[in-house]
């Protein structure tokens, strides 16, 4: 049963989702399932005759090259349609609330040692988590409470902050 919902053969990636994903792969190693089984059930060893190899060199190179075609392309298109799902994730609310707290766990563990880079660092969390918060989602409510955390740090207490559209803003 083909799927409508294909990201990367489609080109839709915005219906991507774990569901769709599943269905896609589970799609994809079917067709590899039945191309094993074709493999599985031909008469290859006619392939291994000195007398067919002599007279049918040229199609065996064909018909390897080909078998190596087709499970390429069904690699690629596995690496494609996971790089989309994952593209996708990462614009996700999820994701950045996840990346705003472990920004702020870095800047708190001193894994970044300049003040200007962990002040830089915090200030992307903010823009990532106002992100969040705009959207009236699950996540708001965690992402408020992240931003605020934030906002409490040292570095944001001793500087200045910019003002920009979204609140602060990080100089790119």
């Amino acid at each position: 049963m083909p799927s409508n919902q294909d990201g990367a053969a489609h080109g839709n990636h915005s219906t991507l989702t774990p569901l769709n994903l599943q269905e896609i792969i589970t799609e994809d190693n079917a067709a590899l399932r039945a191309l094993g089984t074709l493999l599985r059930t031909a008469r290859l060893a006619e392939f291994d005759s000195s007398t067919f190899n002599q007279s049918h060199k040229a199609d065996i190179d064909e018909l390897q090259h080909g078998l190596y075609l087709l499970i390429s392309l069904y690699l690629e298109k596995q690496e494609r349609v996971l790089q989309a799902c994952a593209e996708q994730y990462q614009k996700s609310n999820e994701y950045l609330l996840r990346l705003s707290a472990t920004r702020l766990k870095m800047v708190v563990g001193g894994a970044i040692e300049s003040a200007q880079h962990a002040r830089k660092t915090l200030l992307l969390a903010i823009r990532d988590l106002d992100t969040v918060i705009e959207g009236d989602n699950e996540f708001k409510p965690a992402a408020e409470e992240l931003k605020a955390a934030i906002l409490q740090h040292d570095l944001m207490q001793a500087a200045p902050s910019r003002q920009g559209k979204k609140g602060l803003t990080v100089a790119s």
